[in-house]
């Protein structure tokens, strides 16, 4: 029996000739369905009786879904699409809310590798590669985390890049802006978006960004214009507005501030009681923790090992002699490339929990890295299921190492030392002449 209908120019092998099982195989991974298929299997296997897991957030869309919206605190209460999903599922399969939850997670996994499958093919990239590209911590993360809705914001997100380089604008649009719908940072991409074709000269694209990030921002307070403020009492854009210097100094110097409406105390090292017309909202009391050397360090192990050795690829494109190669790539693909780039920085700035923030960053590293390196990399075949290895064993190193040894700035340096080298390495190897002669 034939695995796939005959086509032309192919050799007939006879009734009584078979493939390989290799052949076969590698006929198979050609598929973007049999791939993404086989990698969800593996994360549901993974997974299993452990989701949804309970997280510091998760209270808060668990009662978007119960319908008690106007009791959760700004910016959670504007996250809405995720939770109305899920209950809308356990309500019509008789299920409870966790169950809405699991399902919700496990449906965007599949859609999330089959439309990231899908729009390599499309590029010409073996949707094999969504193996060691997708399979990492972050997405087993995400598929754990399954009250909060970064996984099914991802699956919406892949949608959309694939149907706008299909040519699908209008479904496009509307997927974008039932992203917006579910977390208001889609209005990063509507940013890149608006910015991107407006250079580019394509003015009608960048006005339907434009036009779906207000429109989705405005329903979403619309829906639950009585819910809570923020806990600080600030409003909406400065609360977004300050908690950028707040996790700069947090994550990347490891100075942590306190104000007297945060939930939490430390022994601090200095505080001050701010004057009446000073006061911030609630804020009127702010102080300085003790420094604390670990969270950089943590901070910088996430940069380097979240996507591997995408994020050298990724890097690499930004060199001036790289550019052309980034400037050839389709539209949607540079698209893309772009907004990961600035959601992975805005990640390291915006939220304590950096891991899972800078994942929002996926598409330049799931979508515009793997491209990267199957049309602008000097790799030779052999080479390349050596790099794929080493990529995933950097993805991987972080988890495998608290495992072993648990946490410290002592692991996190070692760790980062090893991150480093491989970086160099992966950088010389994707050196045209060096890689020829390695």
């Amino acid at each position: 029996m034939r695995l796939l209908p005959r086509r032309r120019g192919m050799k007939d092998l006879g009734p009584s000739v078979d493939l390989p099982i290799n052949k076969r195989l590698a006929r198979l991974a050609e598929y973007p369905l049999v791939v993404s298929m086989a990698a969800a299997a593996l994360i549901v296997n993974a997974t299993y009786g452990r989701v949804p897991r309970l997280v510091d957030d998760s209270a808060h869309y668990i009662a978007i879904a119960q319908g008690k919206a106007t009791t959760v605190r700004a910016p959670f209460s504007h996250r809405i699409l995720h939770p109305f999903a899920a209950q809308l599922l356990a309500t019509v399969a008789h299920r409870d809310l966790a169950t809405g939850f699991s399902v919700v997670a496990y449906i965007s996994c599949f859609a999330l590798l089959l439309l990231v499958a899908l729009t390599l093919r499309r590029w010409g990239v073996r949707p094999i590669l969504c193996f060691p590209v997708l399979l990492t911590p972050l997405l087993l993360d995400m598929t754990l985390d399954a009250y909060l809705p970064d996984l099914f914001h991802a699956s919406l997100m892949a949608g959309f890049f694939y149907c706008f380089g299909t040519g699908k604008k209008a479904t496009a649009w509307v997927l974008l802006l039932a992203a917006t719908l579910a977390r208001e940072t889609t209005l990063v991409l509507c940013f890149v978006i608006l910015l991107l074709e407006w250079l580019w000269g394509r003015r009608k694209a960048a006005l339907a960004a434009l036009a779906a990030g207000i429109i989705g921002i405005a329903a979403s307070w619309l829906v639950v214009s009585h819910s809570q403020p923020d806990i600080h009492g600030l409003g909406s854009f400065a609360y977004l507005a300050l908690k950028v210097p707040y996790n700069v100094l947090k994550n990347w110097l490891g100075v942590m501030l306190w104000v007297n409406t945060c939930g939490w105390k430390c022994s601090l090292a200095y505080s001050i009681n701010l004057p009446g017309w000073l006061h911030l909202g609630n804020i009127d009391k702010v102080g300085v923790c003790p420094w604390e050397p670990g969270t950089p360090l943590r901070t910088i192990l996430i940069v380097l090992t979240e996507f591997g050795l995408m994020g050298t690829l990724a890097l690499r494109a930004l060199a001036p002699a790289r550019r052309s190669c980034l400037n050839r790539m389709p539209e949607v693909a540079r698209l893309s490339y772009w907004y990961g780039v600035v959601a992975f920085i805005l990640g390291t700035a915006t939220g304590a929990n950096v891991s899972r923030l800078v994942g929002y960053g996926w598409p330049a590293f799931w979508l515009g890295a793997p491209l990267l390196l199957m049309a602008g990399s000097p790799l030779r075949p052999r080479s390349l299921p050596i790099f794929m290895l080493a990529h995933s064993a950097l993805c991987w190193m972080p988890a495998v190492a608290t495992y072993l040894f648990g946490v410290g700035p002592l692991i996190s340096a070692l760790q980062i030392g090893v991150a480093l080298a491989a970086h160099a390495l992966a950088w010389r190897s994707l050196t045209p002449g060096v890689s020829q002669q390695t």
